[in-house]
This record gives C-alpha cells, structure tokens and sequence, in this order.
C-alpha cells in the first residue's frame, strides 16, 4: 500500500474514531467532509478551544510564545494560523482533528504545538493536492 493510501485510511480511521468519541460523550458527531467544507473558514479559533477544552480540560490552560504574536497564544489561534497559510487555506477544524489524534489529544511534552501544527497542515494540503492531480483519478474512485 502506498504512502498516501496508507495516510488517507489513517486519516478517515482517525476521523471514524473521532466520530464514535464523540458519539459516546454525547456531543454532535463529527462528520466526513466534502471539498467545499475542507476550504471552508471553519469554526473560530474560540471555537475551537471551547471544543478541545470541553472534551479535554486539560488543555484549559495550554499557551505558547510564538514568533508571530506579541502575547502567548492559546491552542485556536495556533491552529487556524497553520490552517490558513499564504499560499494556503483549509478548515482549521480538519487540521485540529488530525494533529488532536495524533498527539492522542495530549498536549506536547515539549510544549511546542505550532510546530506540529504546521507540520500537519502541510502534509494535509499535499494530501489534498494530490488528491485532486488528474493522474490520481484511480484513488478517487476507491
């Protein structure tokens, strides 16, 4: 199986996971999205913290110092800054989910979650990017 086969079924395992948490903890289920919803602004970056710390309050009080901000920031603002890029924009909740699952919803022992959340969104757009190469119709059709 190919590199990004393998990721694409990690992603929608990832996602199907999510959805039966979510399910299990009585919030709404997140769901698979088209296109349109993986370019769309998404929630707010209040949004998103709201969420996170509602299922995981420890990251209630997560900030970090960022080249970028005058303030340390908190978990939304990283986010929708590594989901929306200058060459780049997606739905910053897509980019919360998969670096969420990826980290097993724990905060980063070293602390730095922009990092990671760039290293995310970048791998996220080039899945996206080739996702849509005519050469690839094959896996559409998967």
């Amino acid at each position: 199986m190919s590199k990004f086969k393998y990721f694409s079924l990690l992603v929608l395992l990832s996602l199907l996971f999510s959805m039966q948490h979510a399910s299990a903890i009585g919030e709404q289920p997140i769901h698979i999205i088209d296109d349109q919803e993986f370019s769309a602004f998404g929630p707010s970056e209040t949004r998103l913290d709201e969420v996170l710390v509602g299922n995981y309050p420890e990251w209630a009080s997560f900030e970090q110092t960022v080249s970028w901000y005058a303030e340390p920031v908190r978990m939304g603002k990283i986010i929708e800054a590594a989901s929306f890029r200058e060459k780049y924009s997606f739905n910053p909740a897509v980019t919360l989910i998969t670096l969420g699952e990826s980290l097993d919803w724990q905060i980063p022992a070293d602390g730095d979650l922009y990092s990671r959340a760039l290293e995310t969104s970048e791998v996220l757009i080039r899945l996206a990017l080739e996702w849509i190469k005519p050469e690839n119709e094959q896996l559409r059709g998967f």
